[in-house]
């Protein structure tokens, strides 16, 4: 992704009950769309049948899984990563709450990044996913990402069921992902292709409430708007949200921390004592007192260029991507003043003891 683009997306992503009461603002139409207008002839048929008693609406009732039916969504046929074969509509997204997002097994730019947020959105959902959600990721190179290169991609993340790597036609992608809002014409003229759009778009077709989240949103707060808002507030709470509950004031974090959450948080840990299972299935290595095993010079640049540190087969970095499943760090387009911010953060957060840590898993 560009620094430009990157950026934006950094803009929308927020912490904490912050989070969580601002996310209602990107609720989106999808694609900008409005819904079907009335014909005349359907505006005399209601005339005609006025006096008849409504049926009770149903709790998902909604005139948007009309206007975002089979009408507008394609039935592209896609294959998964097992090589099965899926219509997008009819198969995938009826009557479903979905997450859907784009990417490509060779990104070396924010695409991994995105895949960790999600298998974290996927852990908080638990074994939902694959039950009342469902997760789709749909290449944008399908030359090159065969279902046996996605389902490579997909075990590198240990990406648990109900969580579909999907690949298909190029032009029949390129019109779906325009129809997802997941398109950007500027992508056309752009020979880099880890500039795509990386937005990750929600929604219940059912009801016709779609969003469009950044790829730096908290998982925590994605979660919930796709298993609880999503679903209209069907299951109950599982903590208590009484006003006196709340927080009386809230920490004000330091740039490194809000860009150790956003960028880093869903790879890495800084707490070499939590033993917890969220700790454990993170995909990258826990970062508590690295200052002091690497020299800061190689971090910088280390979290600066790690595609070029790679490319030239520096040897630490080469036994960093080796022993963690060949997951390649991506590279986050951060300026300098950006890096020093993070890695400072990360001494901050070593040197204090496991009660006291702002990162909880």
């Amino acid at each position: 992704m560009t620094e430009g683009r990157i950026r934006r997306y950094a803009g929308a992503a927020l912490l904490g009950g912050i989070a969580l009461a601002a996310s209602i603002a990107t609720t989106v139409v999808l694609a900008q769309r409005s819904a079907p207008v009335a014909t005349v002839a359907t505006a005399a048929a209601a005339t005609t049948t006025a006096a008849t008693p409504a049926k009770p609406a149903s709790p998902d009732a909604d005139d948007g899984g009309l206007a975002w039916g089979a009408n507008y969504f394609p039935n592209t046929v896609l294959t998964d990563q097992y090589g099965r074969k899926h219509r997008f509509f009819q198969d995938l997204v009826k009557d479903k709450v979905v997450g859907i997002n784009t990417f490509f097994t060779s990104c070396s730019a924010a695409c991994g990044l995105e895949t960790a947020r999600m298998r974290e959105v996927q852990t908080l959902l638990g074994d939902r996913v694959g039950k009342d959600v469902f997760f789709y990721s749909i290449t944008i190179d399908p030359l090159t990402d065969t279902p046996e290169e996605m389902k490579k991609y997909a075990d590198r993340y240990q990406v648990g069921p109900g969580w579909l790597f999907l690949t298909g036609n190029v032009k029949e992608i390129e019109q779906l992902r325009r129809k997802l809002g997941l398109f950007d014409d500027n992508d056309l003229n752009n020979p880099n292709p880890n500039d795509h759009r990386l937005h990750t778009v929600i929604g219940n077709q059912k009801t016709g409430r779609w969003m469009r989240g950044s790829p730096f949103e908290n998982p925590t707060i994605t979660a919930t708007q796709i298993g609880t808002w999503l679903h209209n507030y069907k299951l109950p709470s599982s903590k208590e949200t009484r006003f006196e509950l709340a927080p009386q004031i809230l920490r004000n974090p330091s740039a490194g921390e809000k860009l150790f959450r956003t960028r880093c948080s869903s790879c890495h840990s800084v707490n070499a004592a939590d033993r917890s299972a969220a700790a454990a299935q993170k995909v990258g290595p826990d970062l508590e007192g690295v200052g002091q095993r690497r020299p800061r010079a190689w971090l910088e640049r280390w979290v600066k260029e790690p595609d070029r540190m790679l490319a030239e087969k520096d040897p630490v970095a080469l036994a960093v991507y080796g022993q963690y499943n060949k997951i390649a760090m991506p590279n986050l387009r951060l300026s300098s003043k950006e890096v020093a911010e993070v890695l400072d953060f990360i001494n901050e957060e070593s040197a204090l003891p496991p009660d006291a840590k702002r990162i909880k898993q």
